[in-house]
């Protein structure tokens, strides 16, 4: 069994290399981008097994993730959104459009990789 692919959608580096630290550490492969564009490039067809989305752009976010969810070949595919919006608990949208778990910032590395795996299907 190889390793499993993340990919890490999120405009601020730190946060890219904070989460891919975290994944790398836990067994992860990591591939990132810092824009939803490149995110979507990247989505080509790779054997991508899940992806974290920072969410600082609400709409701009969703529109990637039912972006992801047209895609064939991505459409059973965790997405993990990263928000510090309060709020966005509260309006559960981005479940309706395909979210598959929501993690509230500010979040420890621990917090990351329990959902990640929870996701891993045969586990590492």
């Amino acid at each position: 069994m190889g390793m499993k692919t993340v990919l890490i959608v999120d405009e601020s580096t730190a946060m890219r290399q904070l989460l891919s630290f975290a994944l790398k550490d836990a067994g992860y492969w990591v591939v990132s981008a810092a824009t939803k564009e490149d995110a979507v490039d990247t989505l080509d067809g790779s054997k991508i097994e899940m992806v974290i989305i920072g969410l600082n752009e609400k709409k701009e976010g969703m529109a990637f993730i039912k972006e992801v969810r047209s895609k064939t070949e991505y459409r059973s595919t965790p997405i993990v959104v990263l928000t510090g919006d309060s709020r966005e608990r509260k309006s559960r949208r981005a479940v309706k459009i395909g979210e598959s778990a929501l993690i509230m910032k500010p979040f420890t590395p621990k917090q990351l990789i329990d959902v990640v795996r929870q996701f891993s299907r045969s586990g590492i």
